[in-house]
């Protein structure tokens, strides 16, 4: 997913747009429907134990995430660089895609959830693979 300066009218930048309108507990709501393969369900109930899950797989899963786009030319480009943040998301996903078992929507969300973060602050703890 290549993001031009200007916005698109592509299906993935649209929902990077979304996405970054998300509070926090509903990315890890969504992150942990996908990942368990279930989608939402129509309780709270349901997003409640989605997000307590996507809380407990990030935390368990942080470190091989830093060390797979920590040290990436892209991530090191991003550090510190005042810019778009749907690219910076952007860019983030797709590393998360080509460097994991995770698949596109499941990494933008991800992605977000590192962006707002800030991707130095994410690396900071990194050692490399």
């Amino acid at each position: 997913m290549t993001v031009p300066s200007g916005r698109s009218d592509d299906p993935a930048v649209e929902a990077v747009e979304k996405y970054l309108e998300w509070s926090e507990e509903q990315l890890f709501a969504a992150l942990g429907a996908e990942l368990v393969g279930g989608g939402l369900g129509l309780g709270g109930e349901d997003q409640n134990a989605n997000e307590r899950f996507a809380r407990k797989w990030f935390s368990r899963n942080v470190d091989e995430l830093r060390s797979r786009i920590c040290f990436t030319p892209q991530a090191q480009g991003l550090m510190g660089a005042k810019g778009d943040r749907t690219v910076e998301v952007a860019t983030i996903a797709e590393l998360l895609s080509e460097a994991t078992s995770l698949g596109s929507h499941p990494s933008m969300l991800v992605s977000v959830l590192i962006a707002r973060m800030g991707l130095a602050m994410f690396c900071r703890d990194a050692t490399p693979r």
